[in-house]
């Protein structure tokens, strides 16, 4: 008869040894899947902003040589960051479209004449238009307040 020594200290070192390893898979593992879904948020984020940038492309009208975004009963409350891509645009007439807000970035419109926002529900206006005052010769300015 033969007897089998088992040596329980390398046992137990190699046990050791497999559940760090576990451990360090199971945790790569969490950082790919939360890597993967702010990944997707960020994507979501990215094709409604494309969408967005699409359906104000739609509004931009050329008249009397100038670049008009003309909205008309719309629903839209708050202007996408996407619209500054859009800087080129001379006239803004925003009529019936229930906004709330200006948005802060209306002074990098440097070539806009013409900010026709009546018939809105504006509750402030940016501290922001002020400068957008200062850097053009004159501005139309019609508000719903």
């Amino acid at each position: 008869m033969t007897e089998t020594t088992v040596c329980v200290g390398s046992f137990v070192a190699i046990k050791d040894l497999w559940e760090v390893r576990i451990q360090k898979i199971t945790e790569e593992l969490r950082k790919q899947k939360e890597f993967s879904q702010k990944a997707a948020g960020r994507l979501t984020i990215i094709w409604e902003e494309r969408a967005s940038l699409a359906k104000l492309k739609g509004k931009v009208i050329n008249e009397g040589g100038r670049a008009v975004l003309r909205i008309e009963q719309e629903e839209w409350q708050t202007l996408p960051s996407c619209l500054l891509k859009l800087n080129y645009l001379q006239e803004w007439q925003l009529h019936r479209t229930n906004l709330i807000k200006i948005p802060y970035y209306i002074g990098r419109f440097q070539n806009l004449i013409v900010l026709d926002l009546s018939r809105n529900s504006i509750a402030e206006i940016p501290r922001e238009i002020g400068e957008f005052h200062v850097n053009l010769p004159s501005c139309d300015c019609l508000f719903g307040l």
